[in-house]
């Protein structure tokens, strides 16, 4: 479907002509083509293609698996209806004699018979294999999901191309974030072929946002501890814990004064440790997933070297779950309970350097093999960790702005957190709604991400945001 247009480009008329192929009323194709024609000479100055689709591309994605090498023919990730205009001002920007014929490889003759002939007998089998029920019903599975996905594309895209359309305010106009999904963690592949540094971290306090007071890293007798200055205040809690303050700029360990540096130099500090393992690492802690990797990583960006840590460190082994692997009937997970269990030694916790060293020992006591398969679950990638680290980043900047739907009742904790992390606030529903007061937030909420609903496909959670937003208008 599609209709010509008329236009003047460098004192030429040419016409403008956008087909879409199989499209109904919604303009829900595939695949859509352009030809820009001179209107006086016939000929075909220039053509352009928009395809939402790869077959090679889709069957990895099917299979979870990164696709083969090929020719991609999907370049357009946005709705049908957004094809049209994006053809039209790529070929304008163009330089109008392109040889057309030759660039879509069209010659007369024996060859053209030959590939017809070709495509012919392709077409006839895909025909034969199409009218069995289960091809049917396979189709009416991707049009749906082709029609979702397209739903949730232009909601989100909002108008690209209407009568007057740059008349329109530019909150009518404005392009809501693509869909974040909350990060799995993916094991390590080939765990015995790294060095294992045992790693810890003493911090201000119990919150994912503290600062770091003291990194420590022990691979067999290569060791490394240092102290840190933090940014923020230590908490009364951390000092009685770990036995370390700052008193004017200065650093105490057990009131004694320690030398204590600025984040930069010691990550620098610990780079070069790293390299004398002449391979990447594997950092191995103590409850490391939950919290330790979480600090990590919070403080990298402060300091610019995420890229250099990624460089060294393919990912992180958590030695409280793999000891519950181990040995499922400890009452206590703790170091402390562990070390006491197994080692049967006592030995000064809370500090760094003690930690990594009654790690190193415990797990060479009990003779765990941290490459064994049984324990893959335990670890985890440096990939993994800045993915989850965005993802966090994303909900806390998000979900202040979704607290009032909590506080109402509208939606509880536990999806708005899903909403945070997706990439919405709340200015981003308000939108949805004003685009499509109907369907528009369920169109949105159930976008398929990495074969999942984008937040929710639950009616009744649509439904009552809906009636929220529907009663503030009134109001």
């Amino acid at each position: 479907m599609g209709l010509g247009k008329s236009a003047e480009v460098a004192d030429h008329m040419i016409a403008l002509q956008p087909k879409f192929k199989n499209t109904d009323f919604h303009l829900n194709s595939c695949l859509g083509h352009c030809s820009m024609m001179g209107v006086e000479t016939g000929k075909v100055i220039d053509y352009s293609v928009r395809s939402k689709t790869c077959k090679i591309c889709e069957n990895a994605e099917r299979k979870n698996t990164p696709p083969a090498p090929h020719e991609c023919t999907r370049n357009w990730t946005g709705s049908s209806k957004s094809m049209e205009p994006d053809m039209i001002v790529e070929m304008v920007g163009r330089t109008l004699e392109k040889g057309v014929n030759k660039k879509i490889s069209i010659f007369p003759g024996t060859y053209t018979r030959r590939l017809a002939d070709l495509k012919d007998r392709i077409n006839r089998r895909k025909k034969a294999m199409s009218i069995s029920k289960e091809a049917k019903r396979k189709r009416l599975h991707l049009k749906a999901e082709r029609k979702q996905m397209t739903a949730a594309r232009e909601i989100r895209e909002g108008p690209t191309y209407c009568s007057e359309i740059a008349l329109q305010t530019s909150t009518g106009i404005g392009e809501i974030p693509p869909p974040l999904s909350k990060p799995s963690f993916q094991p390590i592949e080939n765990l015995g072929i790294y060095h294992h540094v045992y790693f810890d971290l003493e911090t201000t306090g119990l919150a994912r946002s503290s600062h770091i007071t003291q990194i420590a890293a022990v691979c067999g007798s290569d060791r490394f501890s240092k102290y840190i200055l933090p940014k923020i205040p230590i908490t009364d809690k951390a000092t009685e814990v770990t036995g370390l303050r700052v008193i004017d700029g200065k650093m105490f360990h057990d009131d004694k004064e320690v030398d204590a540096v600025h984040l930069v130099a010691i990550v620098d500090a610990l780079l070069n440790f790293f390299t004398k393992f002449q391979s990447k690492v594997v950092l191995v802690g103590h409850n490391v997933k939950s919290f330790d990797c979480h600090i990590f990583r919070n403080s990298l960006p402060n300091c610019g070297k995420t890229q250099e840590i990624g460089n060294f460190v393919a990912g992180f082994v958590d030695t409280k779950q793999l000891f519950k692997v181990f040995d499922s009937k400890v009452g206590s997970f703790s170091l402390e309970n562990l070390y006491k269990r197994y080692v049967c030694e006592p030995y000064k916790a809370h500090d760094a350097l003690e930690d990594v060293l009654a790690l190193q020992k415990l797990v060479t006591s009990v003779g765990v093999d941290l490459s064994d398969p049984k324990y893959l679950s335990s670890s985890f990638t440096f990939s993994n960790a800045v993915d989850s680290h965005s993802y966090n980043l994303e909900v806390r900047k998000n979900l202040p702005l979704l607290e009032h739907l909590i506080s109402e009742k509208i939606v509880s904790r536990h999806i708005a957190n899903r909403i945070a992390g997706s990439g919405h606030c709340f200015s981003c529903l308000q939108l949805v709604y004003n685009r499509d007061s109907k369907d528009g937030i369920y169109n949105l909420f159930s976008e398929n991400v990495k074969k999942a609903p984008r937040v929710t496909k639950s009616l009744k959670i649509c439904s009552s945001l809906n009636t929220y937003f529907s009663s503030s208008c009134e109001s």
